[in-house]
């Protein structure tokens, strides 16, 4: 089963999948599973610390904006 959000029309998009998505023309897919790992206060559950949110919005920002990628839907997977 995939969920998958639209957060740019055809730029943009969030998936939910027990399988790492498989290549699509024009589609760059990532995912920060492995790169930013939430660290607990105490035995709770709660998002991504400040500081991590921003490294994320700053990745997220270069990517949207390399040239590489332009004409391509970036997917963000979990």
């Amino acid at each position: 089963m995939e969920d998958e959000v639209i957060i740019i029309p055809n730029r943009l998009h969030w998936i939910s999948s027990p399988q790492p998505p498989r290549n699509k023309p024009k589609s760059y897919f990532f995912t920060i599973d492995e790169d930013l790992v939430y660290e607990s206060f105490n035995k709770d559950f709660g998002p991504l610390n400040l500081g991590m949110t921003y490294k994320y919005c700053h990745e997220l920002d270069k990517l949207i904006k390399n040239s590489l990628y332009t004409n391509h839907t970036i997917y963000h997977y979990t």
